[in-house]
């Protein structure tokens, strides 16, 4: 009787690669640093709220590393969490050398590509090109797997590598992330009005964009997994006023569509408010 194939090469994610949003990146390095460690922040609280175990979350040349038994719950508990970009379940893998990382490869590339594929490698390492990386890994599947065909403008199947030092990760699939900016790099502000749903509205835009945010007299829910596992805080008017005179609140935003509300509630709080609304804004999970 003949024995059932066994891979012993099968892909096993131990890592969950975070690609940081395109702005995050484009800043200088100090700027940069200042992001990441707000994202950095936002996720382990994500994390903890759903007690998801993790053993290390790394930061490498724009990408965040989550290291996890369990990289799928990660990207549940993170797949709302505003700053990323992209999400990859990737395997991580030490290596000894350029021919020990093709062969790895190879042999994950022949069980997961099929049809068309291409290579596509990021190398850290000053002494091995990405090139080249992709070149011998494409051959070695190649060689391996001769039905397989190279399409490298709109192939079917794809083989991702990074390599760092002595270390390489391989990941196929790349899943959207929820973009936006870290919660917090922006400061707070605060929402008045009466409509819940056109605050809600608001405040999606504005968790988004990086701000926190707070209301005014007026709770609202179902924006706690966009906003670290918790409800905006809900303050009194004069809590509000105070805070912005000290600066702690940057911007009042307010639900008018009018000039006559946007008028009444700037009276009210004595300051010029934002009103979003009279602008078309883009679709939100309120609408």
């Amino acid at each position: 009787k003949k024995e059932p194939f066994i891979s012993y090469f099968m892909f096993k994610p131990n890592c969950l690669i975070l690609t940081l949003a395109p702005e995050i990146c484009l800043k200088s390095t100090q700027v940069r640093i200042f992001y990441e460690r707000f994202l950095k922040k936002n996720i382990v609280e994500y994390l903890k709220f759903d007690g998801v175990p993790y053993s290390q979350l790394l930061v490498r040349s724009g990408r965040m590393y989550i290291f996890s038994e369990k990289p799928k719950s990660v990207l549940k508990s993170i797949e709302n969490c505003f700053g990323i970009y992209k999400f990859a379940y990737a395997e991580e893998k030490e290596i000894k050398d350029l021919e020990d990382l093709v062969e790895l490869g190879s042999k994950l590339g022949v069980e997961k590509l099929n049809e068309t594929f291409a290579v596509r490698a990021k190398s850290y390492d000053k002494d091995v090109k990405s090139k080249k990386i992709e070149e011998l890994l494409g051959a070695e599947i190649l060689k391996k797997n001769p039905k397989l065909k190279v399409n490298l403008s709109k192939p079917k199947t794809q083989l991702n590598c990074i390599l760092i030092k002595k270390k390489v990760y391989f990941y196929f699939e790349e899943i959207s992330g929820s973009k936006g900016m870290p919660i917090g790099t922006q400061g707070v502000v605060a929402l008045i009005g009466k409509d819940k749903n056109k605050l809600k509205k608001i405040a999606f835009g504005l968790l988004k964009t990086g701000c926190r945010v707070l209301t005014v007299d007026n709770e609202l829910t179902e924006l706690a997994k966009w906003n670290n596992c918790l409800e905006p805080k809900d303050v009194s008017l004069d809590e509000a006023k105070e805070s912005y005179s000290l600066g702690r609140i940057r911007a009042f935003f307010c639900d008018a569509t009018t000039l006559y509300e946007k008028e009444k509630i700037d009276k009210e709080i004595g300051v010029k408010s934002f009103a979003p609304l009279f602008c078309i804004l883009a679709p939100t999970p309120f609408d």
